[in-house]
């Protein structure tokens, strides 16, 4: 029985891992590691293992390095990583507005870094030339048109939930109120003339 399980894993090992499952498996790495929704923290962390485990002249055409060729990754990985954990520790306060501008209004200064901290995390590696890759599998049009259309669909998104949270806000008022005119009721034993008058508005 047991060899049967061996086998059927040895074949299923064979067959590879689909593209959803491979990047639930990084977004959920990342999460672990990274700890907070930070996308500058995401994408060092996740382009710093990638480089780390694969080998290639191109970004594009990268392979699994051989597991022995594997190396722990560098002293300076972790310092930017803990940086990147100090920054979000004292963002935690962030509205989403704050948030989303964090994100994805500064998409130029958050390439740079990343740049700069991958480089001095390999520093190590002077062979590693593809960290300037990543950045450059797409044109520049494609890049553009694809940041417009995700800022207009956050941008809608945006709207929706201000809108929903002032409703929920003045939902939440009203009950409050109503609350408070229970109260001023329960007490004078009669209906305030003010109670009347918001029950006639609604």
């Amino acid at each position: 029985m047991r060899q049967k399980e061996i086998q059927r894993f040895e074949k299923k090992s064979r067959q590879g891992i689909d593209y959803e499952r491979l990047s639930e498996f990084f977004f959920d790495l990342c999460l672990s590691w990274c700890q907070h929704l930070d996308i500058e923290t995401f994408l060092f962390f996740v382009n710093g293992v990638f480089l780390n485990i694969t080998e290639g002249q191109h970004i594009n055409i990268s392979q699994l390095k051989d597991l022995e060729n594997v190396n722990v990754l560098s002293i300076e990985f972790f310092n930017h990583l803990l940086a990147y954990r100090s920054v979000c520790e004292q963002n935690r306060t962030q509205t989403y507005n704050q948030w989303y501008l964090h994100n994805f209004q500064r998409t130029k200064d958050i390439v740079q870094r990343i740049e700069a901290n991958l480089q001095d995390a390999f520093k190590e590696n002077p062979d590693e030339n593809r960290i300037l890759d990543i950045w450059i599998d797409l044109p520049t049009q494609v890049i553009n048109q694809f940041i417009d259309s995700h800022f207009d669909k956050m941008n809608a998104q945006l709207l929706q939930i201000d809108r929903a949270c002032r409703s929920t806000g003045r939902l939440v008022q009203s009950i409050q109120i109503m609350e408070q005119l229970k109260k001023l009721a329960t007490v004078s034993g009669s209906v305030p003339a003010t109670q009347k008058q918001y029950n006639a508005t609604v």
